[in-house]
């Protein structure tokens, strides 16, 4: 005769089946990163978007399994309303310390020199729905130029690359003076354009290089 198994027993096997499926879809260690996620506020949207399944599979394994109780649910309405309290003046003075660090490291850029947004939340700490509510009211500067010229050297871009520009620097020069960092001329001249800064033409150019050869000394022979 099939011995009976109380209600603890289970709920314990039902727990370790629905681990062990999760685990086996999303990969080990999955389970203790999604109790992570629940237990710092994330929302069943946000888990769900982090693993690829629906808010409602979510909820309702986190149910199954006993993590999701009435306890819980007050507690991370308590995380939720902590984070919230954080004013948007921190989160502004946090985000120009990361963007100083951004102007002169590699690893916040993509290959194409775009602003990796997703390393900037993570060092923000905010959840992805906070994030966005965050940078559609202030949005970054995600090219490069900018960030370096005014997180990086605190300059006014249209100001510094207009005063640069019509001293008689070229967008060459220009591009190879911004500290050592690794931006190209054709990016410095589409940004240029795209501040409204007016260019040269090919004939000013050019008569703008004759006259510094002509105030360079001569060459000894």
């Amino acid at each position: 005769m099939r011995q009976r198994l109380n209600p603890e027993d289970k709920a314990e096997r039902r727990r370790a089946r629905t681990v062990a499926n999760f685990e086996r879809k999303h990969g080990a260690g999955s389970w203790e990163r999604l109790l992570r996620l629940y237990e710092d506020g994330e929302s069943f949207q946000e888990l769900a978007n982090n693993f690829g399944v629906s808010h409602q599979a979510i909820r309702e394994m986190l149910i199954r399994t006993g993590i999701h109780t009435a306890e819980s649910t007050l507690r991370r309405r308590l995380i939720r309303q902590q984070a919230r309290q954080l004013d948007e003046a921190t989160l502004r003075r946090r985000m120009e310390e990361i963007l100083r660090r951004a102007a002169y490291e590699d690893r916040y850029w993509s290959r194409r020199g775009q602003l990796s947004l997703e390393i900037v939340r993570k060092e923000l700490g905010l959840s992805a729905g906070r994030w966005y509510a965050f940078i559609r009211k202030y949005p970054p500067p995600t090219g490069r130029v900018e960030v370096v010229l005014r997180y990086g050297m605190g300059q006014d871009p249209k100001t510094y690359l207009g005063e640069q520009y019509q001293n008689g620097r070229s967008i060459v020069e220009i591009a190879a003076g911004l500290q050592g960092v690794g931006v190209s001329p054709t990016t410095l001249h589409r940004y240029m354009r795209h501040l409204g800064i007016p260019l040269r033409s090919i004939s000013e150019a050019r008569l703008i290089r004759r006259q510094r050869r002509s105030l360079l000394p001569p060459s000894k022979m």
